[in-house]
């Protein structure tokens, strides 16, 4: 958590529903928390190609699943932001586990915009 919290994607307040790594925490994750939606890669080696994307569920007007993407892919979630922007959010596992995180991230963000 002090980790995900240095890269400035969880506030004290923000519970981490589910969450998917394809490497290890300090290298790479996705999941979604009662706030928002994140995405990171940090490369140790090379800090300019570091990517840390998050969207809070207001700001996103779309949620995209991709479940199926053949033998050498991990499936993935597109979030397309207000301002146009993009990012993936990937998770594997097994098909009732991904199955799991997609559901519970789109009631989550359903959720969330229809309670602001």
């Amino acid at each position: 958590m002090a980790f995900i919290k240095s890269l400035h994607l969880l506030d004290k307040d923000e519970i981490i529903h589910k969450f998917y790594s394809q490497n290890t925490k300090r290298t790479a994750g996705n999941f979604f928390t009662n706030k928002r939606i994140a995405s990171y890669w940090i490369d140790k080696r090379n800090p300019k190609r570091n990517e840390i994307y998050f969207a809070f569920y207001h700001d996103i007007i779309k949620i995209d699943t991709i479940h199926f993407v053949g033998a050498t892919y991990c499936p993935y979630t597109t979030i397309t932001k207000k301002d146009k922007s993009i990012f993936n959010v990937y998770v594997d596992g097994e098909k009732s586990e991904i199955k799991s995180f997609f559901k519970d991230l789109l009631f989550q963000w359903k959720n969330s915009v229809k309670n602001d």
